[in-house]
């Protein structure tokens, strides 16, 4: 049984298969949530799938479909051009059948829905809810991209409310930097490049890091190691900074496919050694090579 909103033609159309009920009839329940929230007509065709797989048309029916439908208003903010992100806002929520979460769909139109993600928003202190969202995590895609809003119930149901299109730019390289597993008493640490993107691409990720104490002397320049999941991993030993304590400097910076290299970012972490403190240094002293002695300090 195919049904769709007569209100866009059959860009809602969805086939819908009937189960059989033990009178020997068959049903199916339509719901206009399948159908972007629609109120207003709707057409029902009734096929039938003979034993050789054949379909035959046997009738149709225009239905009025009405209920309190959810609605809310979606604005576009903070679209940042030299980050490539944009937030969602949906406000003046109404939801009859009461409101459990909502969700923000988005994709570009470059690739259909290749990229298609589905945000959880957050509510805010005044009622909105809000989610932001990246083109990282939308394969670096620029140009335009759809958002639709859905309110889910308290019965688990979704619904459409509403959508809209943004023009998204995105001109800056970008990346995060996290600093994780700073172990104090190894003096080690590891920091992860994510969002790693630039529009003309990223062949190296490089990472020079160095103490504050005694300015750049202990600068170190690494070359980021790319993981399965697409972020870039670096393991750093106090070590390799002269044993160094303290604060340490971490900068960002990318070699472009055209070979230019551009600075994107820069963080800081404080870096303990125990171990180091607790080392100790032997002399030798006092050798007699004839009576084969020696003296041991530490």
């Amino acid at each position: 049984m195919p049904t769709w909103s007569l209100e866009n033609s059959q860009d809602d159309l969805i086939w819908h298969k009937a189960s059989k009920q033990t009178d020997g009839s068959y049903r199916v329940t339509i719901n206009a949530s399948e159908h972007k929230g629609i109120k207003r007509n709707y057409r029902a065709d009734a096929y039938i799938v003979d034993n050789s797989n054949n379909r035959h048309y046997i009738a149709e029916k225009v239905v009025a479909v009405d209920y309190a439908r959810p609605s809310g208003v979606l604005t576009i903010e903070n679209n940042n051009t030299a980050a490539g992100t944009f937030d969602a806002v949906v406000r003046n929520i109404v939801a009859p059948t009461g409101l459990k979460e909502v969700l923000v769909p988005s994709w570009s139109l470059a690739g259909g829905q290749d990229d298609l993600t589905w945000h959880k928003a957050t509510r805010q202190a005044d009622g909105s809810y809000r989610v932001t969202i990246k083109a990282t995590d939308h394969k670096n895609s620029t140009g335009k991209y759809r958002a639709d809003v859905y309110i889910v119930d308290n019965a688990n149901q979704r619904h459409y409310v509403t959508e809209t299109i943004v023009d998204v730019k995105h001109n800056k390289p970008v990346g995060t930097i996290s600093v994780v597993n700073n172990n104090k008493d190894t003096g080690t640490f590891d920091v992860i490049i994510s969002d790693v993107y630039s529009s003309k691409g990223v062949r190296t990720v490089q990472v020079p890091i160095w103490s504050e104490k005694d300015g750049q002397d202990d600068i170190r320049w690494y070359e980021a190691t790319r993981q399965a999941n697409g972020t870039y991993t670096v393991n750093v030993q106090a070590t390799s900074h002269k044993n160094s304590i303290g604060l340490y400097n971490i900068h960002l910076h990318y070699i472009l496919n055209d070979g230019s290299r551009v600075g994107v970012g820069g963080t800081t972490t404080t870096v303990e050694f125990r171990n180091a403190k607790t080392k100790t240094q032997t002399y030798i002293t006092n050798v007699n090579s004839e009576a084969g002695s020696f003296y041991s300090s530490s």
